[in-house]
């Protein structure tokens, strides 16, 4: 989470706060989504910490209470992402834009699921034919 909140840094670094640009909303979209991916993974192993918790001690163990803490905050966090990225897609909705996800693929649109920063640039990968198809459509107008 540490890498993707200054992945977001870095976005809104680039742009002045107000940039309402499609380019801007567009990279702010892109960091968001991953960005809520993670937070529902982190979400995930909050949850099964929490059931192994409440089974090996109990619900009003401390340790259990912590984990609820946990598991609330980062709910917390996740909802605040997601009605982020809802506002920043309602303002493409006043442009000519559509935001577009690939769930699986990273920045440089091909499979990302697993990868870290160092392994991603090490093998070749193609890109996924609905990904050109995609572009073409957008060329073509």
């Amino acid at each position: 989470m540490k890498v993707l909140g200054s992945e977001m840094k870095m976005v809104e670094s680039q742009f002045d706060s107000q940039d309402k640009s499609v380019e801007s909303l567009t990279a702010r979209n892109s960091a968001l989504d991953k960005s809520i991916d993670s937070q529902k993974k982190k979400i995930d192993t909050l949850k099964e910490a929490l059931k192994n918790s409440t089974e090996s001690f109990g619900e009003n163990d401390r340790r259990t209470k912590n984990w609820t803490i946990q598991l609330n905050n980062a709910q917390a966090q996740l909802n605040k992402l997601e009605r982020e990225l809802d506002n920043y897609k309602n303002l493409l909705k006043d442009t000519n834009a559509e935001f577009k996800l690939y769930e699986t693929l990273n920045h440089m649109f091909v499979d990302g699921t697993g990868e870290t920063i160092t392994t991603a640039y090490q093998v070749y990968k193609e890109i996924p034919n609905i990904v050109i198809e995609d572009i073409s459509k957008f060329i073509e107008g």
